[in-house]
């Protein structure tokens, strides 16, 4: 078993706490217990400095400790001093309950095939996901979708926003007390708040609470404010909290993708008709991100577009809130609650032979290093000037900045 503790104290003579990292990273080999959040135990381990291979273009894997604030990786040694000491305090609580939710849906989904991609959109457990799973994703650029992401979170708040309006609209002795409009503000940002915290706070639910959060507030408050200044005032708060956030390429995908949309399709959303804009957003979003992809990645998905354009919809709408009711039921109707999520795993199944026939596409996915970092300089700007508004000038030259990603000749073996 592989997991992360945090040390709060140390019994080795000659050793005091402040001398070990806060958080250190753990393997018990032979046997190993079940090992649940929140519990403390006492170990014999055996430390030492977190390292990683360093080849270029690979997987930084110290980086990535030291992006998590892992100090030291190392093993449980065989001793009978090993032992629980019970649990701790309130602070994994929020953990607890995932890590319970996460207990009942594996017994009311046994044998499901999409039980992973369920647990990932339900707690964001992404580690369940089939290999084959996680390749069609990739190849078809929908890998956000079984991250809680952004999209999913506004969703679900709006969803909360919308229904507590209607309801409190129909109670005069409430609207008497606080407007309905207000009332479904306050619900969107509670909604928002639960189902960040059920993903674990990651970033893209980080930025899209405190988004919400801020227009909700403003709306409250009866005072306008620019969507830009939520994503700055949001980018602001992740940052002050949680600087190494941008060693994530969730960082630079959830502000940059957001940032896009809103300078693709500022001013222009009335142009034209619902499918127009629709496909647009996932066309502007596969231009908008390819350099992103490239630097982070060496790959990106060329029928991403396709794909999105009839996934997103199908998963945001109606898997998503299936698979948040039927967890929430599961909690006090056992039975209904594995009704909805067995119902989310069909629907998932009506969906995944449109996405592997879209990954078996020659050429589904591109691969291609930069020549050097210096490359995504003028593929950003290229990308800018793309997709600025009609009427800049020769936009097309935005065409040749973005081609440098894709066509710089590399240098071979």
């Amino acid at each position: 078993r592989r997991f992360e503790f945090e040390v709060d104290g140390v019994s080795t003579p000659g050793v005091t706490v402040e001398q070990l990292p806060k958080k250190i990273r753990l393997n018990w080999y032979n046997n190993a217990p079940r090992i649940d959040v929140g519990e403390r135990w006492q170990l014999l381990v055996r430390l030492k400095q977190p390292h990683g291979f360093m080849n270029p273009g690979g997987f930084d894997y110290e980086g990535w400790l030291y992006r998590h604030g892992i100090g030291a990786t190392g093993y449980v040694r065989d001793s009978g001093d090993n032992r629980q000491l019970g649990q701790a305090g309130f602070g994994y609580q929020v953990d607890r309950w995932r890590s319970m939710l996460s207990k009942r849906m594996d017994e009311a989904l046994p044998q499901q095939e999409f039980r992973g991609i369920i647990k990932a959109l339900a707690i964001g457990k992404q580690d369940e996901i089939d290999q084959g799973q996680w390749t069609t994703f990739l190849k078809t650029g929908t890998n956000h979708l079984v991250a809680i992401s952004g999209l999913h979170v506004s969703l679900i708040s709006g969803l909360a926003f919308f229904l507590l309006r209607w309801a409190w609209s129909r109670s005069s002795r409430l609207m008497l007390r606080w407007p309905a409009q207000k009332a479904g503000a306050m619900a969107a940002i509670v909604a928002a708040l639960i189902y960040a915290a059920l993903a674990g706070f990651s970033i893209p639910t980080q930025r899209t609470l405190i988004m919400v959060t801020v227009f909700m507030t403003s709306l409250i408050l009866q005072r306008y404010r620019r969507p830009s200044d939520g994503l700055l005032l949001a980018l602001l708060i992740v940052l002050l909290f949680d600087p190494l956030a941008v060693m994530d390429a969730g960082f630079w995908l959830s502000f940059g993708a957001v940032a896009f949309i809103f300078f693709g399709m500022g001013g222009r959303i009335s142009a034209r008709g619902v499918w127009w804009r629709w496909g647009r957003g996932h066309l502007l979003m596969a231009v908008a991100l390819a350099p992103v992809t490239l630097l982070l990645f060496q790959k990106a998905s060329l029928v991403s577009p396709l794909a999105n354009f009839v996934a997103v919809p199908w998963v945001s709408l109606v898997v998503v809130p299936l698979v948040l009711l039927g967890s929430l039921l599961l909690l006090v109707i056992p039975t209904a609650g594995q009704l909805l999520l067995e119902l989310a795993d069909h629907c998932l199944g009506v969906i995944w032979p449109f996405l592997n026939w879209c990954g078996g596409v020659p050429a589904a996915q591109i691969y291609h290093a930069f020549v050097g970092e210096w490359v995504a300089i003028p593929a950003t700007v290229g990308v800018i000037w793309l997709l600025a508004p009609r009427g800049w000038p020769a936009r097309w030259l935005g065409g040749v900045g973005l081609a440098e990603a894709f066509l710089l000749p590399q240098p071979r073996p």
